[in-house]
């Protein structure tokens, strides 16, 4: 989970799958955010579907900037996507919500 980047700084890279319900995704994202700094990680990134409006505002609300868009194929379909990044890992709480 993750790389060195120039600098000595630790990029982790953030895989999401999604929940079914808003809060345990903020949970799992919390849970996952507090383990990659815990290991030491500076900053994350993530890559979302473009369309997925609602996961772009969660990530861009919890510090995540968009640093570009590319298109990936899949099962035939070509996808829009977004690659998002957050600098500075903070430590949050669920309980915050």
């Amino acid at each position: 989970m993750g790389s060195k980047v120039p600098g000595g700084k630790r990029t982790g890279t953030l895989y999401h799958g999604g929940c079914d319900r808003l809060r345990e995704g903020y949970g799992l994202y919390c849970e996952i955010e507090a383990r990659m700094r815990a290991q030491g990680f500076r900053s994350c990134v993530l890559e979302v579907l473009s369309s997925n409006a609602r996961a772009i505002r969660f990530y861009e609300a919890h510090g995540f900037e968009k640093i570009c868009s590319f298109m990936v194929e899949e099962n035939g379909m070509n996808l829009s996507c977004d690659l998002m990044q957050k600098a500075q890992l903070q430590l949050i709480s669920p309980k915050s919500v």
